[in-house]
């Protein structure tokens, strides 16, 4: 479960880092002229690592967070219908019994809200 998770998280990431990196290249090299006119090219630079330090360090944790949170989950329930097997429908008809009651008051509320006055 660890690993499949650890190879999940790596391939996210991987492929977050890149678009993000891909996007960020675009839009600096596709710039006005007047920005690089107006900008020194250190200031630039020193954006640009910092930027990307931020990338590689926070989306890194968040994604790992996320990976772990969602594998959980699904080994949870995964686990849950092989001991419980009466535990999907279950969760089902409890579905259906808190979506009936919100749907009924939405159309009445829409009924209350067309008559007149």
């Amino acid at each position: 479960v660890v690993m499949v998770g650890s190879i999940i998280f790596a391939l996210n990431h991987l492929r977050a880092v890149k678009k993000i990196f891909n996007d960020f290249n675009v839009k600096v090299i596709f710039s006005k002229m007047s920005f690089f006119d107006r900008t020194p090219v250190g200031r630039i630079i020193n954006r640009y690592s910092e930027d990307i330090f931020k990338i590689d360090n926070e989306l890194l944790f968040n994604l790992e967070i996320f990976s772990n949170n969602t594998l959980i989950l699904v080994t949870t329930f995964i686990g849950m219908v092989i001991m419980i097997p009466w535990f999907v429908p279950g969760l089902t008809l409890s579905l259906i019994h808190i979506s009936e009651p919100t749907r009924l008051l939405s159309i009445s509320y829409a009924v209350f809200c067309l008559k007149k006055k």
